[in-house]
């Protein structure tokens, strides 16, 4: 999420002022906006090829498939191994859930060795535009499945934001600000943190109710139309800094309030 205030018109001249600017009472011109996604430019000859190579990694819609994109870093904060717990048939009711875990990493290694006995969780590595565009066509929910550190939990993730584009329902473990979004649109659910139980039930409780799945993909995408299209975030930041600059030119002095 990115951030604007009065702050960043005078950098310079704050770099002057003491570490007391940092401190200082929000003000109207405070504002924060969310990282944007523009829509893909796709050929329909690379979706289509894309499609087909999911299709020969038997990733299809015919399946009920969880999807993450993403990297596969410290382990305190993605909470992967709670994730292919989840992917146990003895956790899922022995429902046909297929994993499609994207990315690569330094515990990349690690994960898969965890999943070595899991035949539903796939690690295709790293995967470009098409392809990722191809698999949240073919996907059921995207997976969010991280810490609730204190930067998590003030904001929404940039991946959470990927999915809304794709229609996907959001499967989190971040509280705080994305629970709620996820919670008032609904367009996700939210589990507890290392708790590959409530992941796994919530999974079937989605498998179990398509209607509601398809009410939350629907919930999703109207929600990304709304508030993080690219065009929508930078028309309102160009406004935001128009008024920003206009506010300082009246008054100067109100920049280091």
């Amino acid at each position: 999420m990115l951030k604007c205030s009065s702050d960043c018109r005078h950098d310079a001249a704050f770099r002057g002022v003491g570490s007391d600017v940092r401190r200082r009472e929000r003000t109207t011109l405070d504002k924060d906006f969310p990282l944007a996604y523009p829509e893909p430019k796709l050929s329909e000859a690379a979706l289509s090829h894309a499609i087909r190579r999911w299709a020969s990694m038997g990733v299809t819609n015919e399946k009920f498939v969880v999807c993450y994109v993403g990297m596969f870093g410290a382990r305190h904060l993605l909470e992967m191994e709670r994730v292919i717990d989840a992917a146990r048939p003895r956790l899922g009711h022995e429902r046909g859930f297929f994993f499609v875990l994207c990315g690569t990493g330094d515990q990349l290694d690690y994960d898969k060795h965890l999943a070595a006995d899991c035949p539903n969780v796939l690690f295709p590595g790293w995967s470009g535009a098409a392809d990722i565009w191809a698999l949240m066509q073919l996907a059921s929910v995207g997976l969010a499945p991280y810490g609730s550190s204190p930067s998590f939990i003030v904001s929404i993730s940039n991946k959470a934001i990927e999915y809304l584009r794709g229609g996907l329902p959001v499967i989190s473990s971040i509280k705080g600000a994305l629970a709620e979004l996820l919670a008032t649109h609904r367009c996700g659910v939210t589990y507890e943190n290392d708790n590959a139980q409530k992941l796994a039930a919530l999974l079937v409780d989605l498998y179990d109710n398509p209607d509601r799945l398809a009410e939350m993909s629907k919930n999703a995408r109207s929600l990304y139309e709304s508030r993080f299209t690219a065009e929508t975030v930078y028309q309102n930041m160009v406004v935001h800094l128009t008024r920003v600059c206009l506010s300082t030119r009246r008054k100067p002095e109100a920049a280091f309030r």
